[in-house]
């Protein structure tokens, strides 16, 4: 149950980063992204009622989240550029399409590992009955996706 939350979260955090990266240009991305993630910390500071030291937990992970934003951005849609880099130069062999994977993948990990310590340092933060308000919205969330 513990690991389906911390998914939960980290999907929704990554979500609500990518998301932000719609608009065309990178200063329009970047104030959507805060925007959003200004958002999402207003609806949470509300919903699960947090107190101010809570409060100040959220802020720095939205701010950190926020200052990742840029190699979730990379991660999320740098795979087909990199594609297409390796195929330019005419031959193409499992080995470089592996390395590139796997180069991604090792960032993939180190970026998961960040979100997820974030998100333990704000779930830590709330009492009991904040984290069965977060378990709910986060089922309803889910079920919401399916």
């Amino acid at each position: 149950m513990k690991r389906f939350i911390a998914m939960g979260a980290v999907l929704l955090a990554t979500g609500a980063a990518v998301y932000g990266c719609r608009p065309d240009s990178e200063e329009g991305r970047m104030k959507h992204a805060e925007q959003r993630a200004e958002w999402m910390a207003e609806k949470m500071t509300d919903e699960l009622e947090l107190t101010s030291e809570q409060q100040k937990v959220l802020q720095e992970v939205k701010r950190n989240l926020l200052s990742k934003r840029s190699a979730m951005k990379d991660l999320h849609g740098g795979v087909l550029s990199d594609l297409f880099s390796l195929t330019e130069k005419g031959t193409l062999t499992e080995k470089e399409v592996n390395e590139m994977f796997e180069q991604r993948e090792a960032q993939l990990k180190e970026l998961r590992s960040y979100v997820v310590t974030q998100y333990v340092a704000f779930h830590n933060s709330l009492t009991p009955e904040q984290r069965s308000t977060l378990r709910g919205k986060l089922s309803r969330f889910k079920d919401h996706l399916h």
